[in-house]
């Protein structure tokens, strides 16, 4: 699809994130990057890197999933997760590019496996054996399900 936008989904995390990039039906990047230190210089790092991407491919689309509360890893977990998408959200408008945080855990699961409760295992073999071809980390899988569910979105928002 030439006339589709360049997205760039991430599976953002305090200290690790996954990062796709992709238009249409095209996988054209994907990775995951750890990040160490302080939460802001991490934030500083990641902020760097979605910058890096939004200028090398031409990114017209930041899409990311909606932060949300899981009890097994606390209120400090959620709130540095909301604080990073809003941040990402202000780069977003910064870099004149949209942002989308609509997208929900159950509809990254679907979106890469048919499956809304898959593990993390079986999203990172289905990165790999449809995308990747190589050992695919959760959070680079995360982000590919990610970038698929904004398509899936994305056609849903344009057919209303």
């Amino acid at each position: 699809m030439p006339d589709s936008p360049i997205i760039l989904a991430l599976d953002q995390s305090p200290t690790n994130c996954g990062f796709a990039v992709g238009q249409g039906s095209d996988l054209i990047y994907s990775t995951q990057i750890c990040y160490q230190g302080k939460t802001r210089v991490r934030l500083l790092k990641m902020r760097a890197h979605v910058t890096d991407f939004v200028n090398r491919y031409q990114v017209k689309m930041l899409i990311v999933e909606h932060p949300v509360y899981i009890p097994r890893t606390g209120t400090t977990t959620f709130y540095k997760l909301a604080k990073l998408a809003g941040a990402l959200d202000s780069l977003a408008v910064e870099l004149g590019i949209v942002f989308i945080d609509d997208i929900w855990p159950p509809m990254v699961k679907t979106a890469l496996t048919g499956n809304h409760r898959a593990t993390k295992t079986q999203m990172r073999r289905a990165a790999q054996q449809q995308f990747t071809g190589r050992k695919t980390g959760e959070h680079e899988a995360d982000a590919i399900g990610v970038w698929l569910a904004g398509r899936v979105w994305l056609k849903k928002e344009s057919m209303s």
